[in-house]
Formats: structure tokens, C-alpha cells, sequence
């Protein structure tokens, strides 16, 4: 086995569409090409979205397919104390910091700089004066970063500033 781990990761919101199951098959195709380890985790963290049946519903279809996580399948519900600690660690090494901005008020900063709709001004950076935080957000440094994508090739993006 390889290090590479593939995901597929349904919302329980409904039954799985036909994309879904294009995404499904792809991401397992791709993880077993790779060697790897392919692994479901159920995204039910939107109670209010979520019919009691939608999770079991989807993984008896995904189980028709005769497609099997190679780990314990997930549920992004029973995870919150692993996530808790995964942001504290990248606040604690100064990697994330707390935004008190809203929407309305990012599409105001925006239009004011004359920056892109959608591009967050920073207004956070350097603390909310008190604020409540709303949101937690990566601190980026300035400059381009790429990776490149097998494929779509390189992709380039100034992230502090588009």
C-alpha cells in the first residue's frame, strides 16, 4: 500500500444522483491505481439538511456497488473534538486567526479597495478589536504558490491577493 488515501465524502442530504456515483467510482478507481487506501466519511454535519434515512440510504447504495471503504467508514459528526485540536494546533503555530467579518461587510472592504468581489481584505488580520469571531481563517503568505494537477498541468494563484 502507498501512502495515497482517496475519499468520498456524501452530504446525507438525499439519495446519491448520478454524479455522485461518477464522483464515487473515481475516487475509488483512482485510490486503487495509486495502491492506496480509499475511505468513506459521511459529511453529516448539517442536521437541519439531512433526512434520518439519507445516510443509510447511501451507503446500502454504495454497498450494491460492491465498494468498500478500506477503513471503518467516518461521520464527520463524531469527529468534532479531532477537528477542535487539528485548529488549535494551527492557531497555537500562528497559521490561523479569527475573522469577525461578515459577508456584507468583506463585499463592502472589497469594493472600497477595488479588490474582486470574493478576495477577503484582511481586515482580521491582525485581530477583531473585540469582536466575536464568526470565522477562522488561514494566514497566507504573500507571493504565487502552484502545484500542479495530473490533470489539468500547473496551476499558479496569488492567494493573498486573488
Amino acid at each position: 500500500m502507498s501512502h495515497y488515501v482517496g475519499r468520498f465524502a456524501p452530504s446525507p442530504t438525499g439519495h446519491l444522483h448520478a454524479g455522485s456515483l461518477a464522483c464515487l467510482l473515481a475516487s475509488y478507481l483512482d485510490a486503487k491505481a495509486h495502491r492506496g487506501t480509499w475511505i468513506i466519511r459521511v459529511e453529516d454535519i448539517d442536521p437541519p439538511r439531512e433526512p434520518d434515512w439519507a445516510a443509510e440510504d447511501q451507503l446500502e447504495t454504495i454497498e450494491a456497488f460492491k465498494l468498500h471503504s478500506d477503513r471503518p467508514i467516518l461521520r464527520q459528526s463524531t469527529r468534532y473534538d479531532a477537528y477542535q485540536e487539528a485548529l488549535d494546533l494551527l492557531i497555537g503555530k500562528g497559521l490561523a486567526y479569527g475573522c469577525a467579518c461578515t459577508r456584507k461587510s468583506i463585499e463592502a472592504a472589497c469594493e472600497a479597495a477595488g479588490l474582486p468581489q470574493g478576495v477577503y481584505p484582511g481586515t482580521c488580520r491582525h485581530g477583531t478589536g473585540g469582536a466575536p469571531i464568526r470565522a477562522w481563517r488561514f494566514l497566507v503568505d504573500d507571493g504565487v504558490v502552484s502545484f500542479t494537477d495530473r490533470l489539468q498541468g500547473t496551476f499558479k494563484q496569488d492567494v493573498l491577493r486573488e
